[in-house]
């Protein structure tokens, strides 16, 4: 998590926590208009997959290169 890789006497501020699951969220169909409230578990467990394969993804072309 995050804040566990944080320097002590760190914290991140809830606006910039709550931007983050947005954007996360976002990448698993929530679109984030005025009307929608909070995003669903659904929309943040798609988010984090396709994260997860955009990562993979970058992990896979960098060790094409080293190559």
């Amino acid at each position: 998590m995050l804040w566990k890789r944080l320097p002590t006497g760190w914290s991140v501020p809830n606006t910039i926590l709550r931007e983050m699951i947005r954007q996360i969220a976002m990448l698993g169909g929530f679109l984030g208009r005025k009307c929608d409230g909070e995003p669903s578990v659904k929309t943040l467990w798609l988010g984090f997959a396709r994260l997860r394969d955009f990562v993979r993804g970058v992990e896979f072309m960098r060790s094409i290169d080293a190559q």
